[in-house]
């Protein structure tokens, strides 16, 4: 993977994108488990 290419933005918005997928698969999964 080439992930070496100097793009400060890049960092910030993939960091904010995990922070926010992460929150969201964790709620879905608890909703999930809540529910069943």
């Amino acid at each position: 993977m080439l992930h070496r290419r100097r793009r400060r933005r890049r960092t910030f918005l993939e960091s904010l994108l995990l922070i926010a997928t992460g929150a969201g698969a964790g709620s879905f999964a608890a909703y999930l488990l809540l529910i069943s």
